[in-house]
């Protein structure tokens, strides 16, 4: 019956050892570093400083090389006869090549409308690739409680296994002493060799989880220590889900597009220069090479736009609402998920209750059943029957205890307290 005890005290969830041990958050750490995500984040901030830059722009003096040649069939002659004059007619092949510079002066606040915009998207962008890496929490989640469970039954496949082992040798005592028959002996060793299939079944099993957990964490997790987390959790704590920070940058968006969309009724001031050479210059008479150069202003005002940007900013209002329903929609989804959860987190508390209840009554009749078989009362058909009551107990415990620190995690998780 010490075998029992320690079957008892190893079927409680332990904390594992202090060397290589791997928690849940550590986890949650490795899987968003290791993910292809996460490299999302460095080039959207290339993209924001490029498309920065390119706004700046506009304000940076714009310069351009133009160059024309062209013949007409006629220009411009003045047909008066005056003796000893003649006026000059232009020429009907006229070249010229030139360098105009343009500098914006003022842009009725253009650039700084579209640089807020960019920054937005950027912080949008940037948020749903936080909301996408929050989703792997849930695929964590799952395989980590799934190899700790894994982990427990195994434990207690390795514990029965001994417990029968030494059970046997007393039944092959009793069979060499003419107690117990020959098939009681048979019956044990064949249970010994379904356990050694169990536990083959559940160490591939744990194996192949592993792999998968590798592969979120992108690490080597060889003789790694999974441990459970101590968690408490608060049923009266509101939501706080990176999608709703995502809702808000969305409608943020929104309001600076149509902020720019206001700039483009305001009146726009750009100093214009042209420095040039052709046949002829300014002087269309002289129909000789020659250089020229104009400077001056140029002033830009749209009136009267149609109601064009009344209507596009009405548009991103109702993009607005649009948004607010999505998240309507998507706090109504999470009240119904915790709830559900809420619910499995009451079910599992009372269920371990029932399970320690009845592990009490199933120990003292394993005790009893373990005696008579000693004695040759039953057969080894009916004390297996009682070792695997037991054992199915026990794993039905291991697992209640850890689902209940599971669904905590995910009710957690579901908060976005995590």
């Amino acid at each position: 019956m010490r075998l029992l005890l320690l079957l008892v005290l190893s079927c409680v969830i332990l904390t594992a050892k202090a060397q290589d041990t791997l928690s849940l958050f550590k986890c949650y750490q490795m899987a968003e570093a290791a993910h292809p995500l996460g490299l999302q984040k460095a080039e959207l901030e290339e993209i924001n400083n490029l498309n920065k830059k390119i706004i700046t722009s506009s304000y940076l003096p714009q310069i351009n090389l133009n160059g024309q040649a062209t013949y007409q069939s006629d220009v411009v002659s003045i047909d008066l006869d005056i003796p000893t004059f003649e006026f000059p007619t232009p020429p009907l092949d006229q070249y010229k090549i030139s360098l105009d510079v343009n500098q914006m002066i003022y842009d009725g606040g253009l650039t700084k409308r579209r640089k807020d915009l960019e920054n937005n998207i950027y912080q949008t962008d940037l948020q749903k690739v936080e909301v996408d890496l929050y989703q792997i929490k849930d695929q964590v989640n799952e395989v980590f409680f799934f190899i700790l469970i894994l982990q427990e039954n195994l434990k207690l496949l390795h514990l029965t296994h001994e417990i029968l082992t030494n059970q046997l040798e007393s039944v092959r005592s009793g069979v060499i002493n003419g107690v117990l028959l020959k098939s009681d002996q048979y019956i044990l060793e064949a249970e010994l060799l379904k356990l050694d299939q169990n536990t083959e079944g559940v160490e591939l099993s744990i194996e192949s989880a592993n792999d998968i957990l590798e592969i979120l964490s992108g690490s080597d997790l060889e003789n790694k220590i999974l441990t459970p987390p101590q968690v408490e959790i608060t049923f009266s704590t509101a939501p706080n889900r990176p999608e709703h920070m995502l809702f808000q940058m969305q409608r943020e968006t929104l309001l600076s597009s149509a902020k720019l969309k206001s700039t483009e009724k305001m009146p726009r001031l750009i100093a214009f220069g042209q420095f040039g050479y052709g046949k002829p210059g300014l002087n269309i008479l002289n129909n000789e090479f020659d250089t020229y150069y104009m400077a001056g202003l140029t002033l830009s005002w749209n009136l009267w736009d149609w109601q064009k940007i009344k209507n596009e900013r009405q548009v991103y209002k109702v993009q607005t609402n649009v948004i607010s329903s999505q998240q309507l929609a998507f706090d109504r989804n999470l009240e119904i998920a915790l709830t559900k959860e809420r619910s499995s987190i009451e079910k599992l508390e009372k269920d371990i209750e029932k399970d320690l209840e009845i592990i009490e009554l199933q120990k003292k009749i394993l005790k009893s059943v373990s005696a008579q078989l000693d004695n040759g009362v039953i057969t080894s058909t009916e004390y297996i029957a009682q070792l695997n009551a037991v054992k199915q107990t026990y794993i039905n415990l291991n697992t209640h205890q850890l689902q209940l620190i599971q669904a905590k995690i995910q009710y957690q998780t579901i908060l976005g307290d995590l």
